[in-house]
């Protein structure tokens, strides 16, 4: 009886470190996407930034924008179905 509790707080110990485990992965998963998020945003602001200097009109951008957009958004939805 006494190895049979021994080992059920063997394993809850393990169940605690995994729970922990898979906690820790999943906020360096938010951190990381923010990151990429971030520092994406602020190099297509340069790029716009850029096509601005070169004469493109806000409306053009807008549209390039949108059209950027809807081309990731479709490409997604054909790869995850």
């Amino acid at each position: 009886m006494n190895k049979k509790k021994n080992a059920y707080n063997f394993v809850n110990s393990l169940m605690s470190i995994f729970a922990l485990i898979i906690v820790f992965g999943a906020l360096l998963i938010i951190i990381v996407l923010y990151n990429l998020g971030s520092l994406s945003f602020v190099e297509r602001m340069r790029d716009y930034a850029t096509l601005r200097v070169l004469g493109i009109h806000k409306k053009k951008l807008r549209i390039l924008t949108l059209i950027e957009n809807l081309i990731t958004t479709r490409v997604v939805l054909v790869k995850s179905f």
